[in-house]
């Protein structure tokens, strides 16, 4: 979820007077001295984690109802005491876990950092680790809980069956979101998360507003969507303390006694991939209207530490182009608010929860209280490349980007070249939205939070993150538009790929430039449903370091996503080329043995791409399809949602194997802790 504190923070109307110039002005001056300190820092070993996030269910086998489970805080203080304890004895803990922004979800990451230090080997370790963490989580649940790498609950916010999707079952409303379909007990406790609902909403200046196109089956009706009517208890704006995380409810508290803080709402009509969606009554739309349907979503994410600013500067650029046919690989979220969505992925969706931009930064009234007319919400594609490698032709960066311009000559005159400049000061045209009362004087060359409370919430599909003081972690790169995925082999083959095309970008200096507008478009393109078979995506002809031509245009088209995986005529493919490095190296641990295994993974990626093995999306859709309960009118009732979710934890767990999902894909041989081997 990033940065995250201790502390009570200030309400909107508290920010908006002194509190955000002074964060971004500090920001500025944070960034500076970390950007002096480490730019010539080398020789950094390429590391890397993940991080998956968790969704809890509570299952009631005699009713056939499955709802999400509130008690992510609770078992949240359960896992972290291994680790505490890890930690009194001086060791490393196996893994670490922390909040997420719903009260049903939790984070697990390793417990360290895989390297290059064992060569290939610590890449084989990244299932074993996942193995663990699932093992860990449903070591401490209840009998009637179970725990699944769902992207989206089915029944989130669907509030027309008339029944608490929830356990505690709570109705929906309150003062945080607002929301006609979500109560505010579905939001983590954590000051951060109420607080970031509610200043989104405020600075908005109306709830947020996200519309997916639904899916049209044979007897889905012509008519809207119905929609409940408004709790009259949301109608006040009385503020509320947020509880600091020690005086959080326990299972049997009321948890109405939690008072929460004031929040402001997003419409994010704007910022979803493609076309403008219809209003919300209009048939055929599936209406949201808080930011527990975004960020109540679970994702993979996998960060890396680079070499040098250098490097990772040229991986932020290069994963960027990758990232939407990686999101288009993953998808897993078909179904939104109780209804099959006519979308598989969950980016947009987020993008929309999350949109704090005004009236007037949206374009739709003239500029007077803000400064800036911006094309996108804060959660979005990237919107510059800043490598500093030659073949970065300016006609890539064809968006005319919005950027804080007195920032941007603050940095360069601070010694920062001038697309690093831009970058930064284009982060720096939102506003921070969760301020701590207690951090905001600090020691500007022994802190960065006002740096980061900036570049926390801009949440791109890749995040370049320099090295945090007091540390010895250096340069990095988030990679983040993965859907998660049922099982820890497919997710762990993810990572994996991800990781070796790294090795490989940099082996053989692979070029996969092209004009920011067309990653805009083929992020649009990875949402539609069945995309990954039936969209097709600007892609370079040539990824060799020496191709280009005089009209950028000649370098690109559009390809299908088996033809950039699985390759095309001279272009070999993505898998082809890791194959062809995997086959050369001569790293540590090149042993056939673990070759054979990230060559399973390889083959896992090549079959989805092509079709023969089906996204998570496309599975779940042919599963409600195929219920005998579904009556082809698009809805997807308690019933099969609990069936589904029943269906999906069981194949989480290896009890279940799908053969068009999962093809003859096994987890055997991971059984063993992945540090036994002693490659810490």
């Amino acid at each position: 979820m990033g940065f995250l504190s201790e502390g009570s923070t200030f309400n909107w109307e508290e920010a908006s007077n002194r509190p955000i110039d002074l964060v971004k002005a500090h920001g500025i001056i944070q960034f500076l001295n970390i950007y002096h300190k480490f730019k010539d820092r080398t020789k950094d070993e390429l590391k890397w984690g993940d991080e998956i996030e968790y969704i809890l269910l509570h299952v009631d086998p005699e009713t056939k109802r499955t709802k999400l489970a509130l008690r992510g805080h609770e078992i949240l203080d359960v896992l972290s005491e291994e680790e505490k304890q890890f930690v009194k004895e001086g060791k490393i803990p196996p893994m670490l876990w922390r909040p997420e922004y719903g009260s049903h979800m939790v984070e697990g990451t390793p417990g360290h950092p895989f390297g290059t230090k064992c060569g290939l080997s610590d890449l084989v370790k990244v299932e074993p680790s996942m193995i663990e963490r699932r093992r860990a989580i449903t070591a401490v649940l209840r009998p009637n809980e179970r725990v699944v790498t769902m992207c989206s609950f089915p029944l989130l916010g669907a509030a027309q069956f008339g029944e608490p999707f929830t356990e505690p079952p709570y109705i929906p409303g309150g003062k945080v979101a607002r929301s006609l379909f979500t109560p505010d007990e579905v939001i983590h406790p954590h000051y951060r998360f109420p607080t970031l609902t509610a200043n989104i909403r405020q600075r908005r200046g109306s709830k947020v507003e996200i519309n997916v196109p639904l899916f049209r089956d044979t007897n889905t009706p012509n008519t809207p969507l119905p929609l409940p009517e408004p709790e009259t208890n949301q109608s006040s704006e009385t503020e509320f303390a947020v509880p600091p995380l020690t005086r959080i409810r326990s299972l049997n508290a009321d948890f109405n006694d939690v008072k929460h803080p004031h929040v402001l709402s997003a419409s994010n009509v704007n910022s979803f991939p493609g076309p403008l969606p219809a209003p919300p009554q209009v048939p055929y739309n599936i209406y949201m209207d808080s930011m527990a349907f975004g960020m109540g979503c679970c994702c993979l994410q996998t960060t890396f530490q680079c070499c040098n600013i250098t490097e990772a500067r040229h991986f932020y650029d290069q994963l960027a182009v990758l990232a939407p046919v990686m999101m288009c690989l993953s998808a897993a979220t078909p179904i939104l608010r109780g209804y099959l969505a006519d979308i598989d992925c969950r980016w947009g969706v987020i993008s929309a929860s999350v949109d704090d931009r005004t009236e007037e930064e949206r374009g739709l009234k003239p500029l007077r209280n803000n400064k800036f007319v911006i094309n996108k919400s804060r959660y979005d594609s990237i919107d510059c490349f800043m490598s500093l490698d030659h073949r970065l032709r300016p006609e890539y960066n064809d968006i005319d980007l919005v950027y804080d311009k007195e920032i941007c000559q603050e940095l360069q005159e601070g010694g920062v070249d001038e697309l690093l400049a831009r970058h930064v000061s284009h982060l720096f045209i939102r506003d921070p939205l969760v301020i701590y009362k207690d951090k905001l004087l600090i020691d500007d060359t022994a802190y960065t939070d006002h740096f980061e409370n900036i570049q926390s919430t801009n949440w791109q599909t890749v995040r370049f993150k320099p090295p945090p003081p007091g540390n010895t972690i250096g340069w990095r790169v988030e990679f983040r538009p993965l859907e998660v995925q049922l099982t820890d082999f497919e997710n762990a083959a993810f990572v994996v790929f991800i990781v070796l095309l790294t090795k490989v970008i940099t082996a053989y200096d692979l070029n996969f430039y092209i004009p920011i507008t067309k990653v805009d478009a083929n992020l649009a393109s990875a949402h539609k449903r069945g995309a990954v078979l039936t969209e097709k995506f600007y892609f370079r002809k040539n990824l060799s370091k020496d191709f280009s031509c005089p009209n950028v245009e000649d370098e690109y088209e559009l390809m299908t996503v088996n033809e950039i995986i699985n390759g095309k005529g001279d272009m070999p493919g993505l898998v082809a080329l890791t194959r062809k490095w995997l086959d050369s190296t001569n790293l540590p641990g090149a042993d056939p043995n673990t070759k054979a295994r990230l060559n399973h993974y390889l083959t896992f990626i090549s079959k989805r791409a092509s079709g023969e093995l089906l996204t998570a999306a496309a599975w779940m859709r042919k599963f409600v399809e195929n219920h005998e309960q579904y009556k082809h009118d698009s809805v997807v009732t308690p019933e099969i949602a609990h069936d589904l979710c029943n269906a999906c934890s069981k194949i989480g767990s290896g009890e279940l194997i799908p053969p068009e999902l999962l093809g003859d894909f096994t987890r055997a041989g991971f059984t063993a802790s992945p540090w036994d081997c002693g490659c810490n």
